[in-house]
Order: C-alpha cells, then structure tokens, then sequence
C-alpha cells in the first residue's frame, strides 16, 4: 500500500467521521435543548452558548426561540465536524513532502 493509498483512505475515514460527528452532536443538541441531562448538556454547551445569546437567557418570541434552536444545532454540528477536519489538516501537514 503506498502512502497515497494511506492518504486516501485517511481522508475517507476522517469524512466519514466527521459527518458522524455532525450528525450526533445535532442530536444531542436537540436532547439538551428538551430534557435537563447533564452530560448532554455539556456537550452541547457551544450551541447552548449561541442559543442563549439569540434569545437573551429569558427566552424570547418564539422566532428568538426557534433561530436560537436552529443556530444551536447547527453551531454544534459545526464543532463536530471541525474536530475530525482540524485531525485531517494536522495528519495532512505532517504527511507532506518537503522541498529541501
């Protein structure tokens, strides 16, 4: 296997993982957003954060409420994809050639 091969396949898991990522942490986010558990509260603290800007930290209209819910997920989702992106980047740089 070359280290092209390598590379690919890298990528391909480090996508893949990615989406996963994105797509939990929306979950949790909206299980955070509708229930009072702890654990899912933390982990969903960056969304929450950005909700709670939106709509002031005493709730809002219900648009307040609803782009504040919306931004949170997708704050969220962000973050998780950002994770297993900023592990490629790192992985990528450290991989490449150099011209010396």
């Amino acid at each position: 296997m070359t280290q092209r091969h390598t590379y690919k396949i890298i990528r391909a898991v480090c996508i893949g993982l990615g989406l996963l990522s994105a797509m939990t942490l929306a979950m949790v986010t909206v299980v955070a957003e509708r229930s009072d558990s702890g654990p899912a509260v933390a982990v969903a603290m960056p969304g929450l954060i950005c909700h709670l800007l939106i709509t002031g930290g005493h709730g809002g209209t219900h648009a307040e409420e609803v782009a504040g819910f919306t931004v949170a997920v997708i704050v969220n989702a962000s973050v998780g994809a950002a994770f297993f992106t900023m592990i490629f980047a790192i992985l990528k740089r450290f991989t490449r050639k150099t011209n010396i």
